[in-house]
């Protein structure tokens, strides 16, 4: 099935066959969407999709992943992604009153999501290792996350009701550095401290969509 819409930049190809010994639809699919690629392989029985071998490139971000998409009786994702490039716009994109819109359907959606990056030796990133797990469950999501900086862990953990009119971000997070001149000159703050061990704890909330 090849898919080409004129002058819009959206252009997919879709190969399938039927395979009689899994009783299964697999196939590959391939996308480009303006400056956006998105290439999986896939299977779907009726009631589950599997995407494998999965790859999205675009200007700010790329990542591979595999993903388990339970369709029936309801909906439920469960993903993993390794994160290649990152770059902070997209970030400056997201638009929560935009997610929020959508509360009935994200009230349906069970997912949980393992996300893993790990900074190029030669990249120009501050964050050397990231581990991060959520879970959205009748939306209300929680999350874990772990944080290498050179030597430095920084972890925390919180959740989110995005089902309520003004969501709030609960957040506990800590951070521990064997070095604290070290770990503050990386924010251009000078301290005339000796290289000693420094510990920060946070625990607080966050209006999302005041900031």
């Amino acid at each position: 099935i090849k898919i080409k819409l004129l002058k819009s930049g959206v252009d997919a190809d879709i190969k399938y066959f039927k395979n009689e010994k899994n009783n299964s639809l697999d196939g590959i699919f391939r996308s480009k969407i303006l400056n956006t690629n998105l290439k999986f392989n896939f299977t779907y029985d009726g009631n589950q999709l599997n995407i494998f071998k999965s790859y999205f490139r675009s200007k700010n971000l790329s990542f591979s992943n595999d993903s388990k998409i339970l369709l029936n009786p309801f909906l439920e994702i469960k993903s993993e992604v390794i994160v290649e490039e990152l770059r902070n716009e997209i970030f400056k994109k997201i638009d929560f009153f935009q997610i929020l819109k959508f509360k009935d359907v994200l009230k349906k959606i069970n997912n949980q999501n393992i996300i893993k990056f790990k900074s190029k030796k030669f990249g120009s990133y501050k964050i050397d290792d990231l581990d991060l797990k959520t879970n959205l469950a009748y939306g209300r999501l929680s999350f874990s996350k772990k944080i290498l900086i050179s030597n430095d862990v920084f972890e925390c953990e919180g959740n989110i009701n995005f089902l309520e009119d003004f969501p709030i971000l609960f957040f506990d997070c800590s951070m521990i550095s064997n070095d604290k001149e070290a770990f503050l000159k990386k924010f251009s703050i000078k301290t005339n401290g000796k290289s000693e061990i420094i510990k920060i704890y946070a625990k607080g909330n966050l209006n999302i969509l005041n900031k």
